[in-house]
């Protein structure tokens, strides 16, 4: 009886422990898989980011510092930036002017800040007056050269309305600022390429637009030079303030 009990017993344990046994491999198998998921998981890196609300543009699934919105945001003012300066670059301009037929003292007779000289051998508009001009880009800057061997600064380049004898203003475009010369300087072949017509007959200089309307008429002096006094009109935009 000892023995055989013994035996029962050892047997029955074998059975209990087998059966704990299965009963634990069973279990370990049944929780295997959401254990294996969950380290899947985290092995990818990947967060749940669903409940996550964006203070910046209150939507959900992103941080701020990740937010799309943002990055676009920074991206347009970068693109923005590199336009202005792409701008700032190219409107910026050096220019080199020769005016070898033009002798300055010819023109430094007339102490009238409001008298032209209309003279052909110039090469371009010039004044030395900047609060003539309507519209002035001083990013045109350089150096101009005339015939005595003189050079000075260019100061910009810019519009100035001239106002006729009736009341009627005209924009002369492209006339260079430069402040130390001591005249203005109409340069009537430029006059022309703006479709001004003009004619030298006798003691006169006439010029007309294009639709042959009269915009002055000038004497000639003494020492082949025209010279005119001209009204510098005020731009709309100021009479209105």
């Amino acid at each position: 009886m000892p023995v055989s009990q013994r035996g029962v017993v050892g047997v029955v344990g074998n059975v209990i422990t087998g059966r704990g046994k299965g009963r634990g491999q069973g279990q370990d198998r049944g929780t295997s898989g959401p254990r294996q998921n969950l380290n899947e998981s985290q092995k990818s890196g990947k967060k749940d980011r669903s409940k996550i609300l964006c203070f910046r543009c209150d939507k959900y699934g992103h941080h701020a510092s990740g937010c799309p919105e943002r990055k676009q945001k920074q991206e347009q003012f970068h693109l923005n930036k590199t336009k202005e300066d792409d701008l700032a670059l190219f409107m910026h301009e050096t220019v080199f002017l020769n005016e070898e037929n033009l002798i300055p003292k010819r023109y430094e007779n007339e102490s009238n800040s409001n008298v032209w000289y209309l003279d052909n051998r110039a090469s371009n508009h010039m004044t030395r007056n900047k609060s003539f001009f309507s519209e002035l880009n001083e990013r045109i800057t350089g150096r101009v050269r005339f015939g005595d061997g003189s050079c000075v600064g260019i100061g910009g380049k810019g519009s100035i309305l001239i106002e006729g004898k009736t009341g009627e203003q005209r924009l002369m475009t492209d006339i260079y600022f430069i402040p130390d010369i001591r005249s203005n300087i109409i340069r009537l072949g430029q006059a022309t390429e703006h479709r001004c017509d003009i004619h030298m007959k006798g003691e006169y200089l006439t010029m007309n637009d294009s639709t042959k309307k009269l915009l002055m008429k000038v004497p000639r002096m003494k020492n082949r030079i025209y010279i005119i006094k001209l009204k510098i009109g005020i731009p709309l935009v100021y009479m209105l303030n």
